[in-house]
């Protein structure tokens, strides 16, 4: 089998330059739908690894390092939730997606209901990963206030992954990945802090989702959006489930990935 591999800069609002990794096999390079993973915070396109790896085998794959992280650069420092909504649209245009499958964890919850809201259109469904995506109850208002404190802290010891985005067990399991990721967060202090900040003042209903196919795969152990308080903010418009992988944290793509390839797959319509 022949995968193709295409790498992008696209230029977004504001003097940024967004990096865009665009995978699929031969015959279906320049399809027109794709499935489009999004990382959170302290992350980039790499972390996708595993999924790239498993879905590009049949699918057309795009991830992109948001602005200010990995690859894309953001000079005037305009990251913020809103901007990340406008640049995973132009993104779509660059690759000449007409409608994509979104894949968003954590802190990409928050852009990817932006995009949904403004162009509902390029849009066939959309899979949350451990992330409210702006929707806030009074649980998830508070934990995302601890979440801004301890990630601020965090960022200053430079200890992000330890703390918030794996469960502890797997940095046992897997301390070269663990270290790996750990110094990539903290090659972005600023980007970081600010992006986090964000998240709090940034509330989104979620009517617009009610339209879309919308599934949810989450850690057990997630500290930052548990399970529970996930049910609770989607039950009402998760139509493909809310799906738990046991003894994982906060990023169980990469915690757990053969268990999230297999939900993933199995939300995601075929090629």
């Amino acid at each position: 089998m022949t995968i193709t591999a295409q790498e992008r800069h696209v230029p977004a609002a504001a003097g940024a330059h967004l990096y865009v990794l665009d995978l699929a096999p031969e015959e279906r390079t320049g399809a027109t739908t794709a499935v489009v993973l999004s990382h959170g915070a302290g992350g980039c396109h790499i972390n996708w690894h595993h999924q790239v790896a498993h879905f590009a085998r049949d699918h057309r794959v795009i991830v992109w390092d948001q602005r200010g992280f990995g690859n894309s650069r953001d000079p005037r420092q305009a990251a913020s939730p809103h901007q990340a909504g406008q640049d995973l649209l132009a993104v779509l245009d660059a690759c000449g997606v007409d409608r994509a499958w979104m894949v968003a964890q954590s802190m990409a919850g928050w852009g990817t209901s932006l995009a949904v809201r403004d162009r509902p259109d390029r849009f066939a469904g959309v899979i949350l990963c451990d992330t409210s995506a702006g929707v806030v109850t009074d649980d998830i208002a508070a934990r995302l206030e601890r979440f801004r404190n301890d990630s601020a802290a965090s960022a200053a010891t430079g200890a992000f992954y330890s703390s918030l985005a794996f469960d502890p067990t797997w940095i046992e399991q897997e301390p070269a990945g663990a270290a790996a990721l750990h110094l990539w967060s903290r090659a972005l202090p600023a980007t970081y802090t600010s992006a986090v900040a964000d998240l709090s003042a940034t509330p989104i209903p979620t009517d617009h989702l009610a339209h879309l196919p919308v599934g949810l795969i989450v850690g057990e152990r997630d500290p930052i959006f548990p399970p529970a308080a996930l049910r609770e903010a989607f039950s009402h418009v998760a139509d493909l489930g809310i799906h738990e992988i046991p003894d994982a944290g906060h990023s169980p793509y990469l915690e757990k990935p053969e268990t999230f390839n297999a939900l993933l797959g199995g939300l995601l319509p075929p090629p």
